[in-house]
């Protein structure tokens, strides 16, 4: 009976946010994200219940502003309890200095890996919501937390609410090796709230859990690579170029090469990797590879050339991975791999062991296929939004 309710009351949620955002109110460039339309549903499924906040320096409205700033506590809205969670990766958060909160709140600073969660704070809530912008790929931190979230609100029958948001990397891409941790490929394809229903289904049967859908008429209206909303706290994870960099910088962390980001390109390469030997070798295995670019830079002690994948138009996981798999065949003294943080950042440790093992190219393509067709079942059950190419 639990399951059926909560059917019912997300199905409400979106039916009644569909009136509020209608398309002549909608904004005809931006979608609204869940925030938005919590807002616009006057934090009515926050009302007569202890909610506790999850949230880091991406929980933004459309105006910019922090999701502490745009909560009104009040006798029907209380919240005793924010977590504000901080990683290596993401620059400093401050809560905003206009927030006016009870004195009765408890404000929780983690950071991450070292995550602590008292019990009598978490016995002290009804509720969690939760919103924040995850990355798209499983080396997320907030990705953890989700799944952490998600969690706690099942172990001590709380809800939780997700205010959904895109991930920075394409929604519906799914590539990478296999997490099995989170039983998501490297690149998941799935917003926030997507991925709450998912674990919800698949790991925490019975998760008491309401969706705060975007105002979005079909997954294509997802936005790309771009947030619509300003930024204005100081954060790297919003960076609207960002996107872009997140798969190829996370793998190339875990080699020795020298990393560069400009707004336009993500840059690597070291003194001994020859970039147009690579180029042409590259380009034998398809003639997108043509396209990389080559430019020159100096350090303190020497000039070389580094190279940028960005104009090679083929999935990002296969040409970052035919790039690095042919450094290695070719300069095995000089570039390495740090295959233990490799596994640490893709949940996989049979990636790299192809990598080094100079495997075929195209078993990288269907070494996870059967984990692939399980998982792409579980998008259509878990999916919110209709697509353009599903029938009505």
């Amino acid at each position: 009976m639990q399951h059926c309710y909560n059917k019912k009351y997300f199905f409400l949620l979106f039916f009644i946010s569909g009136l509020l955002f209608s398309p002549k109110n909608s904004l005809a460039e931006s979608p609204i994200y869940g925030i938005d339309v919590l807002k616009g549903l006057e934090y009515e499924p926050l009302e007569w219940r202890r909610t506790a906040v999850f949230c880091n320096q991406s929980s933004l409205d459309k105006e910019g502003r922090h999701l502490l700033d745009v909560l009104n506590p009040s006798d029907q809205i209380v919240i005793p309890l924010i977590y504000i969670f901080n990683a290596p990766q993401w620059k400093g958060l401050s809560i905003p200095e206009e927030t006016i909160w009870m004195d009765s709140t408890v404000i929780r600073y983690q950071q991450y890996p070292y995550l602590r969660f008292h019990i009598r704070d978490i016995l002290s809530v009804d509720a969690i919501l939760f919103d924040m912008q995850l990355s798209g790929i499983v080396d997320d931190p907030a990705l953890t937390i989700l799944q952490i979230a998600a969690s706690l609100a099942q172990k001590h029958d709380l809800e939780l609410i997700v205010c959904d948001r895109p991930p920075l990397t394409r929604v519906d891409t799914c590539q990478g090796p296999w997490h099995k941790g989170f039983e998501l490929p490297y690149q998941y394809g799935l917003t926030s709230g997507e991925l709450a229903h998912y674990f919800g289904t698949y790991f925490f049967p019975g998760l008491h859990l309401s969706i705060i859908p975007m105002d979005i008429r079909n997954r294509q209206d997802i936005p790309y690579l771009t947030s619509p909303y300003p930024v204005k706290v100081d954060t790297l994870l919003l960076h609207r170029e960002q996107g872009k960099y997140i798969i190829g910088l996370s793998l190339l962390q875990a080699t020795n090469l020298h990393i560069e980001t400009t707004p336009e390109n993500l840059w690597f390469g070291s003194p001994s990797a020859d970039p147009f030997f690579l180029k042409a070798k590259l380009a034998d295995i398809h003639p997108a590879f043509g396209n990389i670019s080559i430019r020159t830079i100096k350090n303190d002690t020497t000039a070389f050339q580094i190279l940028s994948l960005d104009k090679v138009k083929l999935p990002e996981f296969y040409k970052i991975t035919a790039c690095l798999r042919l450094m290695f065949i070719l300069y095995p003294d000089q570039v390495l791999l740090d295959t233990q943080a490799l596994a640490r950042k893709t949940g996989s440790h049979e990636y790299g062991n192809l990598l080094i093992s100079h495997a075929p190219l195209d078993h990288f393509q269907v070494y996870w296929e059967p984990e692939y067709r399980t998982f792409y079942e579980r998008m259509k059950r878990t999916s919110l939004y209709k697509s353009e190419t599903q029938k009505e």
